[in-house]
């Protein structure tokens, strides 16, 4: 899995990174301190999944989810200090919402739930796609 960390404190960055470091199918493949660099590298680095921090400059977290999802279909779990956006996200439809100081064991909780999403959506998308087809057929 393809990561992207996004999070305007280098301290954080440098711990989730630390954390995700030992998990096997991990792999970080960018990281960001802004939102609109992000944007910039989830198109050159095609990130399965982004962890992001919700205060940053230029561009908020929730905004910058928002952008990321009118743009594609990359998994989203935030990693903030602050519940109170934990509405916001499950409107963007967020895999997730970690709460800092990040546990380790809740991170792999978030991580498996985005493992599992990679593989259940393919399929979700399929059958939705192959009932349209038959639904169609009927018609």
């Amino acid at each position: 899995m393809r990561v992207l960390i996004v999070d305007d404190e280098p301290l954080a960055i440098s711990s989730l990174a630390h954390m995700l470091n030992p998990m096997h199918d991990v792999s970080v493949v960018g990281t960001e301190r802004s939102g609109r660099a992000a944007l910039h590298a989830c198109e050159s680095k095609m990130p399965d999944l982004v962890f992001v921090d919700i205060e940053m400059p230029d561009m908020d977290g929730v905004t910058f989810a928002r952008e990321l999802r009118s743009r594609g279909a990359q998994q989203i779990i935030f990693v903030t200090a602050f519940d109170r956006f934990a509405i916001d996200a499950y409107e963007i439809e967020a895999t997730d919402y970690v709460l800092k100081p990040v546990d380790p064991n809740r991170l792999e909780t978030a991580v498996k739930r985005a493992r599992d999403r990679m593989l259940v959506d393919p399929l979700l998308s399929a059958v939705q796609s192959a009932a349209r087809h038959i639904s169609l057929s009927k018609m």
